[in-house]
């Protein structure tokens, strides 16, 4: 079992607490000083409390002692966020604690003072949808580790109807294909002798490096400022 309490329902909050629904061995403790956003998502959590989050009494009483994950947000109200995470992260030092907030100047003074990560949903977004409108080939991705994407590409035109052998993507981009994705099915594992059809993505691991080189040779990211974008989120420098 699993156990997370969330601070403040904001929009990262109240996200996060829709998505633990579907995961039965997790319990959710919901803190907020809005008795009527906690009456929308009683049936969501194993309680809910209301409770002025600057008081740090009001705050551990309710939490169980092996909260695993501390979800914050807060929206606006930075004195009261940074209050509540100096409390947590000195009263429940092992467990993580995200923060939600809406300005990136407050990303480092949130992680100094204890935070396990910060998020910032605008950014966050963009720096998911950037890379995809900037490349005609890529269509999505996800970090793994600092230096290397799992990421789901469109061949290229001259790749159709080659096989993966004949491709060689490791051997010639150091990309591994992890699975493949008609359009509108879902991912498929492979045989290396499959052909490569029109309507085919695939989903591939590489360092940012690896991806990047791949992309510029087929000449569908601009030669400047995309390797960057991608190295600088990810805290990789040159």
């Amino acid at each position: 079992m699993m156990f997370f309490a969330i601070f403040g329902l904001g929009p990262f909050g109240r996200a996060v607490l829709e998505y633990l629904r579907y995961f039965d061995q997790v319990q959710t403790v919901v803190v907020d000083r809005d008795e009527a956003a906690l009456a929308e998502v009683r049936e969501l959590a194993a309680e809910t409390v209301i409770s002025d989050l600057r008081l740090r009494l009001n705050i551990i009483r309710h939490i169980p002692d092996q909260t695993d994950v501390f979800i914050i947000d807060l929206g606006d109200d930075t004195h009261a966020t940074l209050n509540l995470l100096n409390t947590l992260s000195g009263a429940y030092p092992r467990s993580k604690i995200l923060v939600s907030t809406a300005d990136a100047d407050l990303v480092d003074v949130y992680k100094k003072i204890g935070a396990t990560d910060v998020i910032v949903p605008s950014r966050e977004a963009a720096i998911r949808i950037v890379p995809t409108l900037i490349s005609g080939l890529l269509y999505s991705y996800i970090p793994v580790g600092k230096n290397f994407l799992m990421a789901e590409i469109k061949p290229a035109e001259e790749f159709v109807h080659k096989t993966l052998r004949e491709l060689n993507l490791r051997q010639n981009f150091g990309l591994n294909v992890v699975a493949i994705r008609s359009a509108g099915g879902d991912y498929e594992l492979f045989d290396i002798g499959h052909r490569i059809l029109p309507d085919e993505n695939l989903l591939v691991v590489g360092s940012i490096e690896d991806i990047n080189r791949f992309l510029l040779a087929r000449k569908v990211v601009p030669r400047h400022g995309f390797f960057e974008f991608l190295k600088r989120f990810f805290g990789q420098t040159h």
